[in-house]
């Protein structure tokens, strides 16, 4: 199937217009027309977009040979949560650490503005240099808080990912837990180091020597502590929101296996007195639960419980 093919059997499934569509986007009817006619293809953006609002990833939306049966497992995964495609994954993380590099350079620009003011006040080009710096770093930290907030959904929803994309994430993190780890512990050592160093700085080549190190030292430190600090909570905040779901889901799961087992065993207790139970077929147990994707395993715990298959479905 194209692309285009795809749009509308997603729309037909979903009870979507072009026209629902396109408001969604924020597109013109017209494009979406040109996407479902294949006579053109939207950007990632706009791709990433539709991925989340049918709950379907972006490699069943751009590969024609994608088979059809991953499209029910990937909406059952939706279902659970809001489904992060790997591409998606991937402008999150780099858009959030754009973020820290920003904060953490307005920061320490800040900071180094105090190194052209150990010079003392007399130099214009000191002074020029002083207040430049200084208010460079603060635009570039007011630059960030009012510019507009990009994927907010993966901090603040509960997230469902495909198995595969969650392992290498982290995987992926582990390793740079490592990284930050070396750089809060260089940090600290700078930190605590700074003022002996500058004590001996400071005796032999002077005060302005002294002072000129110290603040390039704390701006060092300092700098290396907030970009470990941000980078470490960017990650925790996509391992927090996914165990949240996963926990959910356990919590349901258990559910789901209590009126499961007590189900079958009744019905099976019930239709083997009566030498029935080969005639009796049980389907599925559903637990109405904030993600109903659990439905799914209802049908192996009867089976499990009862030994058949199929047929009733409790609500």
């Amino acid at each position: 199937m194209t692309l285009g093919q795809k749009l509308k059997a997603l729309l037909k499934d979903n009870s979507m217009t072009q026209e629902d569509l396109a408001e969604r986007l924020e597109v013109s009817r017209q494009a979406v027309g040109k996407w479902v006619n294949d006579k053109g293809i939207p950007e990632v953006g706009k791709l990433v977009q539709i991925s989340n609002l049918f709950g379907v990833s972006m490699d069943y939306l751009l590969k024609e040979d994608y088979e059809e049966k991953n499209v029910s497992e990937e909406k059952a995964i939706s279902n659970s949560g809001y489904y992060v495609s790997q591409e998606m994954l991937d402008g999150y993380l780099s858009y959030s650490r754009q973020n820290v590099k920003q904060i953490t350079g307005g920061i320490s620009l800040f900071i180094l503005s105090n190194v052209f003011e150990c010079f003392g006040h007399h130099s214009m080009i000191m002074t020029f240099l002083f207040w430049l710096t200084m208010i460079a770093g603060i635009i570039i930290i007011i630059w960030y808080y009012f510019q507009t907030k990009q994927y907010q959904e993966i901090k603040n929803e509960h997230l469902a990912f495909d198995d595969k994309v969650f392992r290498e994430f982290k995987k992926q993190r582990e390793s740079r837990r490592k990284k930050y780890a070396v750089m809060i512990i260089v940090g600290v050592v700078i930190l605590l180091a700074s003022s002996e160093i500058g004590h001996f700085l400071m005796i032999y080549f002077g005060q302005t020597a002294c002072n000129v190190f110290e603040w390039i030292a704390d701006t060092v430190w300092l700098a290396l502590i907030i970009w470990a600090g941000m980078s470490m909570h960017i990650d925790s905040i996509i391992i927090k929101n996914t165990l949240s779901l996963c926990s959910l889901i356990n919590a349901s799961y258990a559910v789901c296996a209590r009126y499961a087992g007590s189900l079958c065993g009744e019905v099976c207790g019930r239709q083997n007195a009566e030498g029935l139970c080969s005639g009796f077929h049980i389907h599925k147990v559903i637990v109405q639960t904030k993600h109903t994707v659990l439905s799914l395993y209802a049908d192996r715990f009867c089976k499990v419980l009862c030994g058949y298959g199929y047929g009733i479905a409790v609500y």
